[in-house]
């Protein structure tokens, strides 16, 4: 049963963030470079940028992982209320709120973003950021975290089952 929403859930999350992302509007801003705003093909990106001193070009790549990570959160919530708000299994809706709270998706952001372009425009003392997150890797990580919520909701029904069986007894 789980099995089955895990694969839609998959299905549903790597469809609509990188539809969104073919989608996305580009944007141009007055001063960025060329490839501010745009996404490459088979990742997800976003850009952003910092005012200041050459210490801009640190602060930019920061804020990019902050960024990443809200894009992502937003995308994961809206993909599952959009196509799993009728749900109304007990199992199904805490496995799909467990795929909603992903406390380690800016560790995974961390270690998975690339740095795509990085610029800095010493006459207007700003620096630009693209990172970006290919679809393979976004695909490789959801995939590992169903499991581990399948997983640990097994063994928690299990564990709930067992304690059943010691009240009855």
């Amino acid at each position: 049963m789980l099995e089955g929403l895990a694969m839609t859930i998959l299905k549903t999350l790597v469809g609509f963030i990188f539809q969104q992302a073919l989608e996305g509007s580009s944007v141009k801003v007055e001063g960025a470079p060329r490839w501010y705003g745009k996404h490459a093909w088979g990742s997800f990106c976003v850009s952003t940028y910092q005012y200041g001193g050459l210490e801009a070009v640190e602060e930019v790549k920061g804020k990019l992982k902050v960024k990443m990570s809200q894009e992502l959160r937003g995308l994961i919530e809206k993909a599952l209320y959009e196509n799993f708000r009728d749900v109304q299994d007990p199992k199904e809706l805490a496995f799909i709120r467990a795929v909603a709270e992903d406390e380690k998706l800016p560790l995974f952001v961390s270690s998975y973003m690339k740095i795509r372009n990085l610029e800095y425009d010493e006459d207007k003392r700003v620096a630009f950021a693209r990172g970006c997150i290919s679809k393979e890797d976004f695909v490789a990580y959801q995939e590992r975290r169903l499991r581990e919520i399948r997983k640990a909701l097994s063994i928690k029904r299990s564990e709930d089952a067992f304690r059943e069986l010691e009240m009855v007894e």
